[in-house]
């Protein structure tokens, strides 16, 4: 018995480290230069080695292959965009542009870009443990066209971004904060559910509802102090602590 257990654990250990050397790492702190975006287009899991500075009209990362796991490792991609009252510049380039399926990005900040921080297209994608922050139109946009596979975000901060905090379609938001966009903290285009998170003090609305009759709802979440009204359009079904009122 005990030598099957030390056969146990050596075989654990040692299919722990294949899985450590499997990880590619990407980037270098404070990485600038020519050599941007730096694209992903070979499935795997990958690991940010350190912040990424992206110069301006330049997109951060690409992801083109499907079955990529993206670890930010606690570092930011970041462009030159700020924003305050007004963001300081436009533009279409986005910090992490995933057009592929089965995209996974986790564990970072992504921020000061000109159309998104992070973009998604028309598949299945998780998302989560991110800041985007300070983007000149979204802070997560997600492809609201076409029939959209399901999208998971997960313990989201969306701060401070020229339009929507986060922009999307037939996806499930938990645990996540919109907060102080210039326009509304989330977007949804349908299908969309927002569980146990907060909207506040964005300068339009809290939640804007754009495709209520195709299932938008709202469960556990608080809407506060956004100044054109915590709704646009009532989602199907919405509960929690809604600016005072719960509402079913």
């Amino acid at each position: 018995m005990r030598s099957h257990l030390i056969r146990s654990a050596a075989l654990a250990a040692l299919f722990l480290a294949i899985g450590a050397q499997a990880q590619t790492l990407i980037g270098g702190g404070g990485k600038t230069g020519p050599s941007f975006p730096i694209t992903i287009n070979q499935p795997g899991s990958y690991k940010l080695a350190g912040n990424l500075v992206v110069p301006a009209g330049l997109n951060g990362i690409v992801i083109t292959a499907s079955d990529v796991s993206l670890d930010l490792n606690g570092f930011s991609v970041t462009g030159p965009v700020s924003c305050g009252q007004t963001c300081s510049a436009g533009g279409s380039t986005v910090g992490i542009n995933a057009t592929a399926m089965h995209a996974t990005v986790r564990n970072g900040t992504v921020s000061g870009f000109g159309f998104a921080g992070v973009y998604i297209g028309m598949f299945s994608a998780t998302l989560e443990d991110l800041t985007v922050k300070s983007n000149g139109q979204y802070g997560i946009m997600r492809n609201t066209g076409g029939d959209d596979q399901p999208v998971a975000m997960r313990r989201i901060s969306a701060l401070r971004n020229g339009l929507c905090g986060i922009s999307t379609k037939n996806t499930t938001i938990e645990s996540s904060l919109a907060n102080e966009n210039l326009s509304s903290g989330i977007c949804g285009y349908g299908g969309v559910s927002v569980l146990d998170s907060t909207m506040s003090f964005n300068k339009v609305h809290g939640f804007y509802s754009n495709g209520a009759a195709f299932g938008d709802l709202l469960r556990g979440s608080r809407l506060q102090g956004n100044l054109g009204g915590n709704l646009y359009q009532m989602p199907i079904s919405a509960g929690g602590n809604l600016n005072g009122t719960t509402l079913f």
